[in-house]
C-alpha cells in the first residue's frame, strides 16, 4: 500500500470534540491526529480501533443530522422516510413484516402508515389470496418522495466526497465495504 500523503489539515486538525489550531504549523507539523506525520492507522491496534470508532460516530452523527434536515425540507419524519424505503426496495408487504422490517411495534408502525396514507404516500389494501392480511402499497407519491429524498442525499455527499481524488474514493469505498462484509459475517 502506497504512503499516504503529508497531513492536508495543516495548522488545523479535529481530534475528538475539540479542534486544535497550531499557527503557523507547517502541513503535516503537530497534527495531533496524525502526529506529525501521515494519516492513517496510529499503531496499536486499541489506538487504531478507539479512533475508528470516534470517527465512525462522528461521521454518522453528521449524516444522520443533515439525513433529518433533508427529511424535514420535504416534510417527513426519519420512520417514515424508513418506511417508504423498505416498501420501494421490497415492494407490497403486510403490515406485519413492515412491523419486522423496522423493528417497531406494529401499534406504532399502524399509526405511521395511517399517517403516510393521509399524505397519499402509501395505501392498505386486503390481501387477494388471505383476506385477513393487510398489506402496505407504495403510491406515486411515495415513490416520488423516496427518489426526491435519495437525489437530495446523494447531491450532500457528492459535494463532500468531490474533494477526495478518486483513487482516495475508491480505497475509502473498498474499505468500508469489507468492513460491512465482516459485521455480517456469522462468528463462530
Amino acid at each position: 500500500m502506497a504512503a499516504r500523503p503529508p497531513c492536508r489539515k495543516g495548522e488545523r486538525a479535529v481530534t475528538g470534540a475539540e479542534e486544535v489550531r497550531k499557527p503557523g504549523a507547517e502541513v503535516g507539523e503537530g497534527c495531533p491526529v496524525c502526529r506529525g506525520g501521515r494519516h492513517g492507522a496510529t499503531g496499536t491496534l486499541q489506538e487504531d480501533v478507539e479512533r475508528f470508532e470516534r470517527l465512525l460516530r462522528r461521521i454518522s452523527h453528521v449524516v444522520y443530522t443533515k439525513g433529518r434536515e433533508i427529511l424535514a425540507d420535504f416534510g417527513i419524519t426519519s420512520p417514515q422516510f424508513d418506511a417508504l424505503l423498505f416498501l420501494h426496495r421490497d415492494g407490497d408487504m403486510p403490515m406485519g413484516a413492515l412491523c419486522d422490517r423496522m423493528s417497531l411495534a406494529c401499534s406504532t408502525v399502524t399509526d405511521l402508515v395511517s399517517r403516510m396514507e393521509k399524505g397519499g404516500f402509501v395505501i392498505r389494501e386486503r390481501d387477494q389470496n388471505d383476506r385477513r392480511v393487510i398489506k402496505v402499497r407504495l403510491l406515486p407519491r411515495g415513490e416520488e418522495m423516496v427518489h426526491k429524498v435519495m437525489a437530495s442525499r446523494i447531491r450532500y455527499l457528492t459535494d463532500i466526497l468531490a474533494d477526495l481524488p478518486a483513487e482516495e474514493r475508491a480505497k475509502a469505498i473498498a474499505v468500508l465495504e469489507e468492513i460491512y462484509e465482516l459485521i455480517h459475517e456469522p462468528t463462530t
